[in-house]
């Protein structure tokens, strides 16, 4: 019997070969993106899900590859010339929800740090 998280590198191995290639096959049923199927895969099978997969450092760095074949694969996806038609729109896009979290962020952690300090000078 296999236990589970697995440790052994050719369980891992085979496991993760299995998702990569039937993950497709499956999903083309129900007209769901590859990309998609992947992320719901790897929150399944990971530590926050069925803890099939140990939380190390290889896994770790699938993952970070995993992101970056996303964003691959978004940026060949992109349409120039769509871009190029609603580039202002596009950009107040960008900027607005670059800054708008950045913002709250700050004023949260500004008024969560001052709360601290608030606290610590009364205590």
């Amino acid at each position: 019997m296999i236990d589970l998280p697995l440790n052994k590198p050719i369980y891992i191995f085979t496991f993760l070969l299995f998702i990569i290639f039937f993950i497709p096959f499956f999903l083309k049923r129900f007209k769901i993106p590859e990309v998609a199927g992947y992320i719901i895969a790897g929150l399944i099978v990971g530590p926050n899900g069925l803890n099939i997969l140990p939380e190390d450092s290889s896994i770790k760095l699938l993952g970070a590859v995993g992101l970056i074949y996303l964003l691959f694969i978004a940026g060949l996806e992109l349409r120039t010339n769509q871009f190029t038609k609603t580039r202002n729109k596009s950009i107040f896009f960008g900027l607005l929800t670059c800054i708008i979290p950045f913002f709250l962020g700050m004023i949260i952690s500004i008024g969560f740090v001052a709360s601290i300090k608030i606290k610590l000078i009364i205590s």
